[in-house]
């Protein structure tokens, strides 16, 4: 998320959201492809 930051990318999200998809990657179920493209569903 730094780095989305530092790149002025603004993200448009739930707080249901953001920790559904650190559940899924802290249990190793999504890897780089889906996180990329969950941020490119949710930039503004």
């Amino acid at each position: 998320m730094i780095k989305l930051d530092i790149n002025d990318i603004k993200l448009n999200f739930s707080q249901s959201e953001l920790v559904e998809l650190g559940m899924k990657i802290a249990e190793g179920k999504v890897g780089s492809q889906h996180i990329k493209k969950w941020i490119i569903k949710h930039k503004k």
